[in-house]
């Protein structure tokens, strides 16, 4: 799994960074060279209640850990740390917030912001291939019955022959862009990917 990242030095860098700019999580170490982020987390989480922030802080007393419990910010980590609990942390936050990301093999499927890319280039579909993706990703690695996912796609439809057969056209046009094996098909009632 891979992170588009900006690494910025000062909270000045930051706040110019974050308006320019739409970021899933935010990652601020406590003590910058300018002044501690705390001021700066508060005011973005006074604004966007829903972007997720993590705090980098050599504090490990138990007053301060409380202090951070009590902040209604979104996680901490003390230093030193390694770098696969901080990882852990971001998926967990991710998975928390309803930021997800999936990458197989050489496609990128960036759900949050509907981009999907394959060898680093967009790819575009059309409203109802990503539906089709979105329930299928959302569910990845899990058989999904074929009328579960028509259900998903056409909720406003009845379900009829056409809505089957649309299925399949659509399916095959989703292999096409990625790749021939990406959603396999399980004795032609299940799909997963």
């Amino acid at each position: 799994m891979w992170y588009d990242v900006d690494i910025i030095a000062t909270i000045e860098q930051a706040k110019q960074k974050i308006e320019d700019n739409y970021y899933n999580i935010l990652l601020f170490d406590v003590m910058l060279p300018d002044w501690e982020s705390y001021d700066l987390a508060n005011e973005i989480k006074e604004i966007y209640d829903d972007l997720p922030i993590i705090f980098l802080t050599a504090k490990w007393e138990l007053e301060d850990k409380l202090l951070w419990f009590d902040s209604g910010w979104d996680d901490y980590l003390t230093k030193p740390f390694e770098l696969d609990e901080l990882i852990a942390r971001i998926q967990t936050i991710a998975k928390r917030f309803g930021i997800w990301n999936l990458n197989i093999k050489w496609v990128d499927l960036d759900m949050t912001n509907r981009k999907i890319s394959k060898d680093w280039k967009d790819i575009k579909f059309n409203k109802t291939e990503f539906s089709i993706l979105e329930y299928l990703v959302s569910n990845k690695w899990k058989i999904l019955e074929r009328t579960d996912l028509i259900d998903y796609v056409w909720w406003d439809d009845l379900f009829d022959e056409k809505a089957d057969k649309k299925l399949d056209v659509y399916i095959s046009n989703i292999r096409k862009k990625i790749w021939k094996n990406f959603i396999e098909t399980i004795k032609w009632v299940w799909y997963k990917i």
